[in-house]
């Protein structure tokens, strides 16, 4: 084919009469592929090599029948063309996550996901194991239709996240593909956890207010207002004072849940401590940021339920067991 790129050509078929030029650059690689095989893998590439596009046979005549996709990933689109051609050995069990990531975005992007079936559970399985690249591994469990991993993945992006304030929106570097309504999701999500720590605090800090009293100044109004003196200025030594209202917190679940947990109620009397309520106070911080406890708030909408149940029929997670 006079348009396959000299040594930078992979001949994925043997007597292959379709040539696809993938990537742009140095790093571009010529395919030679049976369109055949292609057509029978999707809706996508049937109609796109069969049909009336630009790129279809009917429309090349005798000449060299080529299609560019300089878009796509020349490693993912080599990992699927072994796959679409039942040549299983290059494919990798211990595929790293950006490999996997590429591969899914081709996947999702050609209607192909369902010939990633052998390979779907042990790769979800390994990116459960794997640290790091939270927003491609989301989108890998999304594609895979893993809606275990998926729920766990946002747990963790939830406890991680921070709000990122307008004037600094445009600093946030984002390569990866965007899982529709999962942020909102997310934000929902977070700012009922922060909700949720912010009550607690003020909850105590009103257990110890002052109240009207009788004028009999007794001990014990005396360790309580105390230990609310204590913990207004623990609050304050951790930037928390006056205690700000949900909305009003741009950190992180774990950032807050950090600060909370240094907060201390102690009541003195002659130098010693002869009240301290402090791991009371800390125990309800951890109870609220518990992981059983923060996965009770992930219920997912129906769209992404619907989106899952039609994802496993493709991947057969399910049956995998």
């Amino acid at each position: 084919m006079a348009s396959v790129r000299g040594s930078n050509t992979c001949a994925i078929a043997n007597y292959g009469d379709l040539c696809l030029n993938v990537g742009h650059g140095e790093g571009a690689m010529s395919f030679v592929v049976r369109s055949s095989t292609l057509a029978r893998i999707a809706k996508f590439w049937k109609v796109l090599l069969l049909g009336g596009f630009a790129e279809s046979r009917y429309n090349k005549g005798k000449s060299d029948w080529v299609v560019s996709l300089p878009e796509d990933n020349v490693k993912a689109m080599r990992t699927f063309l072994y796959i679409c051609n039942a040549y299983f050995v290059p494919v990798p069990t211990d595929i790293e996550i950006d490999d996997l990531y590429q591969l899914t975005v081709l996947t999702n992007k050609y209607g192909s996901t369902h010939v990633l079936r052998p390979w779907a559970k042990g790769w979800s399985m390994r990116m459960s194991k794997l640290q790091g690249m939270i927003y491609e591994r989301i989108w890998i469990a999304w594609e895979l239709g893993d809606e275990s991993l998926f729920k766990s993945l946002a747990l963790e992006f939830i406890r991680d996240a921070e709000i990122v304030q307008p004037e600094e929106a445009q600093q946030v570097p984002y390569d990866a593909l965007e899982v529709i309504g999962f942020y909102e999701l997310a934000e929902t999500i977070r700012h009922a956890i922060i909700l949720e720590l912010v009550t607690i605090t003020k909850d105590y800090l009103c257990m110890f207010a002052d109240e009207e009293w009788d004028g009999l100044f007794t001990q014990e109004i005396y360790k309580e207002r105390q230990l609310s003196a204590d913990m207004i200025q623990s609050l304050e030594a951790v930037g928390l004072w006056p205690v700000p209202d949900a909305e009003d917190v741009w950190e992180s679940v774990e950032s807050l849940a950090s600060k909370l947990r240094r907060v201390t109620l102690s009541a003195r009397a002659d130098g010693s401590i002869v009240c301290d309520k402090s791991h009371l106070f800390q125990m309800s911080v951890i109870e609220i940021i518990n992981e059983d406890h923060l996965a009770q708030n992930i219920i997912l909408p129906d769209s992404m339920t619907r989106h899952f149940g039609n994802q496993v029929l493709l991947t057969g997670l399910l049956e995998s067991g």
